[in-house]
Formats: C-alpha cells, structure tokens, sequence
C-alpha cells in the first residue's frame, strides 16, 4: 500500500481574460483540485483561491490535450439556408 505520494501541482488551465488558473495534484485515494484568482494588477498574489477533493482511487482522471475548433466553412452559414 501506497504511505506517500509526492506533492506536485500539474497546470490544467489558465485563462488570462478573466485571471484564473487551474491546478491538480494527486493525493492518496484521488485529487486536489485548486482554482486561483488573480488581480489584474498583480499576477503573482491570488486575491482568491479555492480547493476542492475529487475522489478517484485509481487515478484514472486523464488530461487529454485540448482540441481547437476549426474554421467555419463559408458554405455552412445559417445565412445560406434562409428561404
């Protein structure tokens, strides 16, 4: 049985239009999962942040990589199917 873990902080998301950041670090029998706010003057100090468990006892969660929409075909428009 597993009797420790080593505490890393793994980057899921950061959005710098509204100055939050997502972070996960496996603990025994699942996550932590830390949501951080930022000031827009001050990005280093979070004026909020908040912490959550998710159980997951195989850590089965897995990051998969983020998948950009592509274009809009011109054709596809709503416009050019009005009658």
């Amino acid at each position: 049985m597993l009797k420790h873990m080593p505490w890393e902080w793994e980057l899921l998301e950061s959005s710098m239009s509204d100055n939050s950041s997502t972070w996960r670090a496996k603990v025994i029998g699942g996550w932590i999962v830390k949501e951080e706010v930022y000031n827009h003057d001050d990005l280093e100090t979070p004026i909020n942040s908040s912490m959550v468990f998710l159980p997951d006892r195989d850590h089965e969660w897995v990051i998969k990589e983020q998948t950009v929409p592509q274009e809009v075909e011109q054709s596809n428009l709503a416009k050019d199917f009005e009658c």
